[in-house]
């Protein structure tokens, strides 16, 4: 998985989320919570812009207690990686 934000515009927000060889892409504010939830490590990159990426992302999600709405039946184990250079 791999997320771009904007400092200055929440419509440049972008990530994409790869599954074997097949790749999701999403934009806008959906994916501006979705950057908000990942770890706090960021690399820079052009002005204003910030990058996060996770690798070997694996979540075990338990229905009962996603249903209970009490912040809790997900765990997820992941590894951060150095995003590449952007131009």
């Amino acid at each position: 998985m791999s997320c771009k934000m904007s400092r200055y515009d929440v419509e440049k927000f972008s990530c994409e989320l790869t599954f074997d060889t097949k790749a999701v892409r999403a934009r806008g504010r959906k994916t501006s919570e979705l950057y908000d939830a990942l770890p706090s490590d960021t690399a820079s990159g052009a002005l204003g812009e910030y990058f996060k990426e996770l690798t070997n992302l694996s979540c075990r999600i338990d229905p009962a207690k996603v249903r209970q709405k009490a912040a809790g039946g997900v765990q997820c184990t992941y590894d951060l990686a150095e995003p590449p250079l952007r131009k």
